[in-house]
């Protein structure tokens, strides 16, 4: 990526001679005179080691900062640049929540159980977000749901991210389809639920049998004590 004749730089450098001293400085200088938190965007060696989310969450950052500069620089690039800011917000946004779930399926206490619940629990999220984009709310994109406070999203816009989203969804099923399709015993999810569980469907089922059905008390006691077949055969004759 650094390399003297074939790498990243070396090829800036080639085509855009001085521009990552000189540029780097007067940028730097523009983002203080803006009262930036930070001055400087991700380069080079630094990109390597961090996530697509720190890098375009820096870039969206200093969007307006980066904006000034080129204009003074060079109009066309700046225009061009300026015609992606929704994008660039709405993939900010995404790639923090890629982040998130990439933490989430990390450490130790890792399991096929806790994998199974993060994937199907993303995999809702971008079917409720995609529902949300076609409603025009963006509550859950915080950068994009700004942009939208200050001027509405144009319908091409939004439909581009709702079939985004639904790609997304189709690929991830797809490519975690064996961790999806895990079946689990509803007592390993939740071992200390079905206890009460039980007792409020046996509550429910003694409502329903006094409430919709004709059926003497005593059949309720019989059904209870003697089973399913049983009671049948014993209704049944009467």
């Amino acid at each position: 990526m650094v390399g003297r004749h074939h790498g990243f730089i070396a090829l800036l450098k080639k085509e855009v001679p001085g521009i990552l001293a000189l540029n780097d400085r007067l940028f730097g200088q523009l983002c203080k005179e803006n009262d930036e938190e930070i001055n400087r965007l991700l380069l080079h060696t630094e990109v390597r080691w961090l996530p697509k989310r720190t890098c375009l969450t820096r870039f969206s950052n200093l969007f307006n900062s980066v904006l000034e500069f080129r204009e003074e620089k060079d109009v066309a690039l700046r225009d061009r640049v300026l015609q992606f800011k929704m994008d660039v917000a709405y993939m900010t946004n995404l790639f923090t929540k890629f982040n998130g779930i990439n933490l989430q399926l990390q450490g130790k206490e890792l399991n096929l159980i806790i994998t199974k619940s993060v994937l199907s629990a993303f995999l809702k999220r971008l079917t409720l977000w995609k529902q949300n984009f076609g409603r025009n709310e963006f509550s859950q994109f915080s950068i994009l749901s700004d942009m939208h406070k200050s001027s509405e999203i144009p319908f091409d816009e939004t439909q581009a991210y709702c079939q985004h989203l639904e790609s997304l969804h189709k690929d991830f099923s797809e490519r975690f389809k064996d961790s999806l399709s895990l079946e689990v015993p509803q007592w390993v999810m939740n071992p200390f639920m079905n206890i009460e569980t039980a007792e409020l469907l046996f509550g429910i089922w003694k409502l329903l049998i006094q409430k919709t059905t004709k059926t003497p008390p005593f059949a309720e006691v019989a059904f209870s004590k003697e089973g399913l077949n049983v009671f049948k055969r014993r209704t049944q004759k009467k």
